[in-house]
């Protein structure tokens, strides 16, 4: 996850682990989300930095950077069908619709933890399936 707001990964973090879905990973800024992918210099250890089966983004982060690490993900096929969740407030209605066309991107309400929570179950159950096929 790209995240700057302490208060906000905090408060993700235990609704996440608590609804077992497991562990949060967190960039500073779009630059190390993107190193992180790319397992370039300290993120190269896959065991102790694995790839997300699932990335969170955040609009309303200070470097807007976030919209850029989509992008960039969409342009390699290795994280073209990697799910996304982006978090959004009613700031950004021009997301709503651009993401509902990718059927690996789902909004959520930024700071409504149970949407997230519900939105990576989601995407989970969507990758076990995939994966079933």
């Amino acid at each position: 996850m790209v995240q700057t707001d302490l208060q906000l990964i905090c408060s993700m973090r235990s609704a996440l682990e608590e609804s077992g879905r497991g562990r949060l990973s967190i960039a500073r800024n779009s630059e190390e989300a993107i190193l992180y992918l790319r397992g370039v210099g300290i993120y190269g250890d896959r065991h102790k930095h694995p790839l997300p089966k699932i990335v969170l983004l955040d609009c309303a982060n200070p470097d807007s950077g976030d919209l850029e690490v989509l992008g960039w993900m969409r342009e390699r096929p290795e994280f073209r069908r990697t799910p996304v969740v982006m978090l959004c407030t009613e700031e950004h209605p021009h997301l709503r619709i651009s993401y509902a066309l990718d059927q690996d991107c789902l909004l959520v309400e930024r700071g409504n933890l149970i949407e997230l929570t519900d939105a990576v179950g989601t995407l989970e159950a969507a990758q076990l399936c995939a994966a079933a096929a």
